[in-house]
């Protein structure tokens, strides 16, 4: 809907005074700073058409579209069309209860689509966006101070998902994955930055908080461990490593699991750990790699029918027991 886009890129970028919407987290309409109580609504499917307009980010919707998402399809096109306009009428009397501003101030409307001016309205899912975008721009181009104090007070912002308390309107998935990633993304980013800074508890903690929101995030956890291990934390590093979900590749795995084969293989014997018997030490014990009375001479029998030296037979008998160890 050309007629209703061109407005909304060419008005001036200042918000109207007094009406602002907070969508990240809980939904609330503020006017003049104060909550708007929900008898003034007078109607759920008002509140809700606010929101889908809002969800779609000052985009036209349909008022086909707007109408099958509050009621369905199941009533006269003509009552489903007053209904909406009622509804309209509501969200512009809530937002400018004193009638200052012209009717279209805040939501956009012709015969065929609504719209949500963005550029008279203060929407927090807005202001958290475009301090993301602004704060990794600044990344980008090499200022990581400044990026740091944007970044930071952006991430602040968010608490919570979009409409959170909306969980199940599948129109509002796309604006909350939007909304979620660019958080992911900032934290991350502010987690570098602090490891770069050497500010090590600061960068623990952003990484916590991409844990928190993504418990199976395998990158947040290497890189805790790493920042850990790197400051010499080794303990923290340990149980960091513990919460790690099953199958996550971290730092020290292979060589604690290899530490482990070799004090096993030591024990000899071609038997697993406290001398039981296993797979593998069987197959090395048949193998003449550490039992029966020729272990510990040269030219024993081997593997495959190759000679293997008695020096080396402790070492291949270790070989095969840590990739078992090693196998998925």
């Amino acid at each position: 809907m050309s007629g209703l886009e061109t407005p909304l890129r060419c008005r001036a970028q200042e918000p109207a005074p007094g009406a602002a919407v907070r969508t990240v987290g809980r939904f609330e309409v503020l006017v003049d700073g104060a909550a708007v109580p929900t008898p003034e609504w007078r109607s759920r499917k008002a509140r809700d058409l606010l929101r889908i307009l809002i969800s779609r980010r000052g985009r036209a919707v349909p008022r086909e579209r707007l109408t099958d998402l509050l009621w369905g399809d199941e009533e006269e096109p003509a009552r489903l069309a007053h209904w909406l306009s009622v509804a309209l009428s509501t969200v512009r009397a809530v937002l400018d209860p004193r009638r200052l501003a012209p009717a279209d101030h805040f939501v956009l409307a012709d015969q065929a689509s609504l719209a949500l001016d963005v550029t008279h309205l203060t929407v927090d899912l807005e202001t958290f966006l475009t301090g993301a975008a602004y704060g990794l721009r600044l990344r980008e181009h090499g200022d990581p101070e400044a990026a740091r104090t944007v970044l930071a007070t952006t991430e602040q912002r968010y608490t919570g998902d979009f409409l959170a308390d909306e969980p199940y309107g599948d129109w509002a998935g796309p604006a909350r994955e939007e909304a979620r990633a660019a958080y992911l993304h900032v934290v991350r980013e502010l987690a570098e930055l602090a490891r770069h800074a050497g500010r090590v508890d600061e960068a623990a903690r952003y990484l916590l908080r991409l844990l928190h929101h993504d418990a199976y995030d395998e990158r947040a956890h290497l890189d805790l461990v790493r920042l850990l291990s790197a400051a010499g934390r080794h303990g923290e590093a340990r149980r960091a490593q513990g919460t790690a979900p099953r199958g996550t590749r971290l730092p020290g795995q292979r060589f604690r699991r290899r530490g482990r084969a070799r004090r096993l293989g030591c024990r000899g014997r071609g038997r697993g750990p406290d001398g039981a018997g296993g797979a593998v030490g069987d197959r090395a014990a048949a193998q003449g790699l550490g039992a029966g009375p020729d272990r510990g001479k040269a030219g024993v029998d081997g593997v495959d029918g190759m000679p293997v030296p008695a020096s080396s037979a402790v070492t291949v008998a270790v070989s095969a027991f840590e990739a078992a160890l090693l196998m998925p």
